[in-house]
């Protein structure tokens, strides 16, 4: 989780004639979910559970439905729920 939003950060400082034509597409693909979220997002560093889990090992991807109860009780994300998708951001 850390090291995507890590990423994403790092892509959305950039300015767009550094950015290649993969993270151009990321970049339009996270704005396309911001315009799903109908702007109820309170920031751009949010993710996807589909952005999370090809970050994690095999073992763990299963445990990590379990994770977000647990994370969002130590108050660690937060959770924003718009139509099918639901937007996780940090705390």
């Amino acid at each position: 989780m850390e090291t995507f939003l890590m990423k994403k950060n790092t892509i959305l400082t950039k300015s767009n004639k550094q950015l290649t034509k993969n993270d151009r597409e990321l970049l339009d693909n996270w704005r396309e979910l911001e315009e799903k979220s109908k702007k109820r997002l309170p920031t751009t560093l949010f993710f996807i559970e589909g952005d999370v889990r090809p970050h994690l090992q095999e073992r763990l991807r299963p445990s990590f439905v379990k994770a977000i109860p647990c994370l969002r009780h130590i108050r660690r994300i937060r959770e924003e729920r718009c139509g099918p998708l639901t937007f996780y951001f940090p705390w």
